[in-house]
This record gives C-alpha cells, structure tokens and sequence, in this order.
C-alpha cells in the first residue's frame, strides 16, 4: 500500500490519503500527532509530504511511520530547507530539516551528534538513510 500523510486536496493518484482536514479524496481524516490509524507493517510506501514541520512531536510521528511501515518500505519527506530565510522565520513551524535531520533517526547519530541524546532501543534506530 502506498500512503500520502497530509494529502490535503492534492492526493497522489493510487495513494491512500490522510489529513486532518476532509479535502476532496482524503481517505482517512485524523490528526497524525495523534497516532495514524493503520495496522502495523501496512505501507510499502510513505510520502509526506510539507507536513512534518507541523507535527507537535516529531519522534512520535516518524515512529508511527515506522511502525505502519514494512520492512524496507521508502519513506520519502519532503519539508521546507531549515535555512531559508522564510522558513526560519515562519511561526507555524514546529520542526526544521535541513541535511542533517535524518541522522537523528538511524545509528549515526552516535557518531555525528555526540551531545544530543540517543534513542535507546527505538525501532527508529534501525532506519536507513539514503541521501
């Protein structure tokens, strides 16, 4: 299955849609910082796209994801580059990503950021990055 979190009115065509909003061809309306309502190991496929930066706990969202995610399945984010002049200045967002985000989801992190604290026995950990 392939899922479009935050579809809004612009789902992908052979997508599941989810927001939070009842846009025109949105499947499943919840609040995704809530949790996504899906059994584990459902997606194949995950796009969310310019959705992230809003979610309260970021953590919490990408391990939803993982969790209703199969083995190997492509997550694919797309979200504003944190150094942008608007985008560091736009209210609204909760979360930044910039090229160094995805390093906060898988083993590297140890080795990257040794300050910040390391998600102990998370399923995030066992993510892969591909840049």
């Amino acid at each position: 299955m392939k899922i479009d979190i935050g579809c809004g009115s612009g789902k992908e065509s052979g997508y599941l849609g989810i927001d939070r909003t009842a846009w025109p061809g949105v499947d499943i309306i919840c609040d995704i910082n809530e949790g996504i309502p899906l059994p584990d190991n459902t997606a194949e496929f995950v796009m969310a796209s310019r959705v992230l930066p809003y979610v309260n706990n970021l953590f919490a969202v990408m391990a939803e994801i993982y969790r209703i995610s199969v083995h190997k399945a492509v997550i694919c984010i797309l979200a504003p580059y944190a150094h942008s002049f608007p985008h560091l200045s736009n209210p609204l967002f909760k979360q930044k990503f910039d090229e160094y985000t995805p390093r906060y989801f898988n083993r590297a992190v140890s080795v990257y950021h040794r300050r910040t604290p390391v998600l102990r026995r998370s399923p995030l950990q066992q993510l892969q990055t591909y840049y």
